[in-house]
């Protein structure tokens, strides 16, 4: 506590009325007093503080704007903690936290209950519409009384500083809905194809279920943004449009996973997971420390490869999306391109001699299901099936493994290429170069009767099938758009199985996971549980109990000294 701070604070209290020594008739006892109030100064400040009202979080105190700001601490005043807000280009007396607009001079001020232990907590979320902040410094000014700033010194109240640099994609994106074509739209029929994009944009579509087609669309300044298209109804919606980059898509029932980072100058944010609920347009951020890339969804479970920063290895992670339960797959030390199907896991691993590797998150158990290191691109799995493309030869091919039974069934063979296979039921689906340009193949392992369509001198890639659907990126106007098509004589497979994950790995969302322990490249490793990482409590001192007896103290004195005749 600074002591000119404190003597400023006996003057404004009227202590400032005091006799200077020579203006009264005894300037010895006028000394004397004043010494006295020095001497109880003195003594206040140096009391031992025990807070009473208190902000303990955050311990950092430098963000992004849309982040989501958490506040806590201690009051033992009152029952409610009240929150207002101060800095650059907001009324100078203070605004709410949630709507920067409502003003604290009159009483429009945020408030936290304070709970068991007379712990108060509040969270912040700055990617709200009404919160108007800018890049820079402002004060969160916590109150045990609603007050603004021209009357919080009569007040127990304590503050913290929050900087703010940079802007994130916000947290919810408005979705914005363009019906194509209108006013009316009759589904095609099986077998025609339908263009879904008609942009000078590059667009690619994502891994899809059959009723919705994700997909995302680059534009040439290296910006990209994220849409969902609805094949029953031809409607296609925005889902992510801001400046931040978003990528790799994918979309099982009414959940939409992609990955999101900004770009500064030479420098580039994380890369972190966004899920979009369908139903109601909201929109999730999930952020851990490093990059998050490759995300899969599958029922009510999403996959990422989760890269920690400096990328000494690169893990795999799985959430249970109904209970927030988390939990790192066991895997060797560089898995990446991870699928997802029911309860099942694959992900390809080995730098040197690629192999596809499967963890079941229901039994807990791990296996290598490829002896041959010719795995190229994302393998896919749907049920009991992984198909992938494979150099066995001297060209690639479309191969596809059930993990059940151990069978193997080789789909192409020749002289030319297969590449990048995706798989939903019986139907495996490709982009194929035997005509000497890439073309669409479609297979039925049920009938094993292959179909190629769009033989043409345009390129068609990125093939994706969901249900009865395949969808592909195709070049014929100049840029890639998406089309798709109904395969003829196809039963739907049944939708994604929901998995629940074992409780006992259940982490809180917004906590880092712990690394488990790598396994050896021979034995079957154990399932890694996972379990927050204690921190240690990190508080900064708001006002204590030395405080507010030394403002006491002076109030009493200052009533002593101006009773007196002099």
């Amino acid at each position: 506590m600074n002591v000119t701070v404190e003597k400023q604070r006996c003057r404004d209290r009227g202590l400032e009325e005091l006799p200077s020594p020579g203006r009264g008739s005894d300037g010895t006892s006028h000394r004397a007093l004043i010494s006295l109030c020095t001497v109880l100064l003195m003594v206040v400040i140096a009391s031992p503080a025990m807070a009473v009202l208190r902000i303990s979080e955050p311990v950092q105190g430098t963000f992004q704007i849309g982040e989501r700001v958490n506040l806590s601490g201690l009051n033992t005043e009152s029952d409610t903690t009240y929150l207002f807000l101060v800095g650059g280009g907001l009324d100078e007396l203070g605004t709410m936290l949630t709507d920067t607009s409502r003003l604290a001079r009159e009483g429009d001020v945020d408030s936290a209950p304070v709970g068991s232990g007379r712990v108060w907590r509040f969270s912040w979320d700055t990617s709200a519409a009404g919160v108007g902040v800018n890049e820079g410094t402002y004060v969160v000014y916590a109150v045990t009384r609603p007050a603004d700033l021209s009357n919080v010194d009569v007040r127990t109240y304590a503050t913290r500083r929050i900087e703010f640099r940079g802007r994130l994609v916000p947290a919810t994106t408005p979705p914005a809905a363009t019906p194509t074509p209108v006013p009316t739209w009759t589904r095609p029929p099986a077998g025609i194809e339908v263009q879904v994009s008609s942009t000078s944009t590059e667009d690619i579509p994502g891994k899809f279920d059959g009723r919705f087609l994700v997909y995302e669309s680059r534009k040439a300044t290296g910006d990209s943004d994220i849409y969902l298209y609805d094949i029953a109804t031809g409607n296609t919606t925005a889902i992510a449009t801001g400046p931040a980059i978003q990528r790799s898509p994918s979309v099982s029932g009414n959940w939409v996973v992609y990955t999101a980072y900004e770009k500064k100058g030479w420098e580039q944010t994380d890369t972190d997971l966004y899920l979009y609920r369908t139903g109601n347009g909201e929109t999730t951020r999930i952020t851990l420390p490093g990059d998050q890339v490759n995300p899969r969804i599958s029922g009510n479970l999403l996959a990422w490869q989760d890269e920690p920063a400096g990328h000494s290895s690169v893990n795999l992670m799985v959430q249970d999306l109904t209970t927030g339960t988390r939990k790192k797959i066991p895997s060797e030390k560089w898995a990446y391109n991870p699928d997802i199907s029911g309860s099942r896991v694959i992900w390809i691993d080995r730098l040197d001699s690629p192999a596809i590797f499967l963890y079941d998150v229901r039994d807990q158990t791990w296996e290598r299901i490829t002896n041959r290191t010719g795995i190229q691109g994302y393998p896919q799995i749907d049920r009991n099936r992984v198909t992938w493309a494979d150099m066995r030869g001297d060209d690639y091919d479309i191969i596809v493994l059930d993990v059940v039974t151990g069978d193997e069934t080789r789909v192409t063979e020749g002289d030319q290429n297969q590449f990048a296979p995706s798989i939903s039921g019986d139907r495996v689906a490709w982009s194929d170069y035997r005509n000497g340009h890439f073309d669409v193949y479609t297979y039925n392992l049920a009938t094993g009767a292959m179909t190629g369509f769009n033989d043409d001198r345009a390129k068609q890639s990125d093939v994706q099938v969901g249900g009865c659907i395949v969808a592909w990126a195709d070049d014929r106007n100049g840029s890639y758009d998406v089309y798709y098509q109904e395969l003829e004589d196809c039963t739907p497979p049944p939708a994604a199985e929901m998995v629940m994950l074992p409780a006992e790995t259940a982490v809180p969302t917004e906590t880092p996971v712990t690394t488990a322990t790598t396994p050896s490249a021979t034995a079957t490793p154990e399932p890694a549980t996972t379990t927050p990482t204690p921190v240690p409590a990190t508080t900064t001192p708001g006002f204590g109990f030395a405080a507010v007896a030394g403002s006491l103290g002076i109030l009493i004195l200052a009533k002593w000294f101006r009773e007196r005749e002099w």
